[in-house]
């Protein structure tokens, strides 16, 4: 444990490294080469740990990285949401004869449901194989899996 602090506190009076990126994490100041672990911008004192981890948040590589998570995570909510309307419109509506929509509740499994749980178990697994040699992501698959559920769940209600 003391040889621990003292490599901590012999790395605390090293000057701040340019690479990575360190700032301040009150006022996001380039903190490259102090040596002192007081910001001259706004006075706080940091440490190189706390600098760091602020400079790689701020970083365009971890903005990309988030903001393609979210764009992921908006594509299969909407893939699986797409999914999961099909099968109620394709196992639930039917087009009555002049035309209006009715609901039929009464059963749980229709046939049409049915076959729509087997196109999506058979898609998603043609998706893990095409993904697998396209080197696509997940979102991407359950995406292009829900608008094809979506498609023939209108072909089922023509």
């Amino acid at each position: 444990m003391i040889e621990r602090y003292g490599l901590d506190a012999a790395r605390e009076k090293l000057p701040v490294p340019a690479k990575p990126l360190h700032l301040c994490p009150s006022c996001d100041y380039n903190l490259t080469g102090l040596i002192s672990r007081r910001c001259p911008e706004c006075g706080d004192s940091f440490t190189l740990d706390d600098a760091r981890h602020r400079g790689i948040e701020t970083s365009n590589d971890m903005r990309s990285f988030v903001r393609n998570t979210k764009w992921d995570r908006t594509r299969r909510a909407i893939g699986i949401s797409l999914m999961c309307i099909s099968f109620v419109v394709v196992n639930w509506v039917r087009v009555g004869p002049l035309g209006g929509l009715n609901i039929y509740t009464d059963r749980f499994f229709s046939f049409a449901g049915f076959m729509l749980l087997w196109f999506i178990a058979s898609s998603l697994a043609i998706g893990a194989i095409v993904r697998f040699y396209l080197d696509l992501r997940w979102a991407s698959v359950v995406l292009a899996v829900g608008i094809l559920c979506a498609a023939a769940a209108v072909i089922c209600l023509i």
